[in-house]
Order: structure tokens, then sequence, then C-alpha cells
């Protein structure tokens, strides 16, 4: 879920180019959300933007994956 998502980036990224992380990662969230269809982004642009969001932080990690599945939580992103 978004919550676990983003608590994550904060405890890898930790600093203010975490925080930009963040809201980042938040707009994108909330731009699916759109009632719009047309202005809601295709999928593949929200895989690609969290992968580049991941990046900026480390985040893309199998450490933290793993993390993540010890506490039945749901992985999407490969």
């Amino acid at each position: 879920n978004i919550h676990d998502y983003l608590k994550g980036l904060q405890e890898k990224g930790g600093n203010e180019f975490g925080e930009k992380s963040m809201y980042t990662f938040l707009d994108l969230a909330l731009r699916c959300c759109d009632r719009r269809k047309q202005e809601r982004p295709k999928m593949i642009e929200v895989a690609k933007e969290i992968k580049l969001i991941e990046q900026s932080l480390g985040v893309a990690s199998t450490e933290y994956r793993d993390k993540l599945k010890r506490k039945g939580k749901k992985v999407y992103l490969a």
C-alpha cells in the first residue's frame, strides 16, 4: 500500500532528496486517482516513474523487497 511504500522511501532516503522522492511518488499516486480517465497516467508510465524514484534512492534492492515479503506485503514491481 502507499503508506508502507512511502515509509520505506523515508527510511531509505532520510534526507532532502528522499523527501523530494516521496512527494514525487505521492503526486504520481494522486494522478492515478484522477476522476478524468484521460488525465490518469498509463500503467507503463506509472511503472517507469516508480522505477526512477526507486533508483534515485537506491531502494530497488532485493533486501528491501525481501523485507516486504517477510511482512506478508505484496511486491508488484520486479
